[in-house]
């Protein structure tokens, strides 16, 4: 249990060191930099990987339980990522749409309900 919950933080974390306002200035000054360190500094997901590997060396243990607790809290944080930044993306026209298929829902129901 204590896993899914770092797993959201290693999300969080990631998410906003890649993609926030907050850290803009020190991505921007790193545009030009070779291509890993500009992936790692914006890819959530690659940064993942690292915010992970700090918090289970952090945890402590053995190599091997270093290495699994970062790969399932990565692994775990991306499928976290995907969603967020899915939310995050979706355009007006998107979240429109979304409201239409919502409202359509509940008159549906309604009707069948009575109400």
């Amino acid at each position: 249990m204590d896993l899914i919950f770092l797993a959201f933080a290693v999300a969080v974390v990631s998410v906003t060191l890649t993609r926030s306002h907050l850290t803009k200035a020190f991505r921007l000054k790193y545009i030009h930099a070779p291509y890993l360190v500009g992936e790692l500094i914006n890819c959530p997901y690659c940064m993942a990987h690292w915010v992970a590997l700090g918090i289970s060396i952090w945890l402590g243990g053995g190599l091997s339980v270093i290495l699994i607790n970062a790969l399932v809290m990565c692994g775990m944080a991306a499928i976290v990522i995907g969603l967020m930044l899915r939310l995050w993306l979706w355009t007006e026209t998107e979240i429109e749409e979304m409201r239409d298929l919502l409202r359509e829902a509940q008159t549906e129901l309604e009707k069948h309900h009575g109400v």
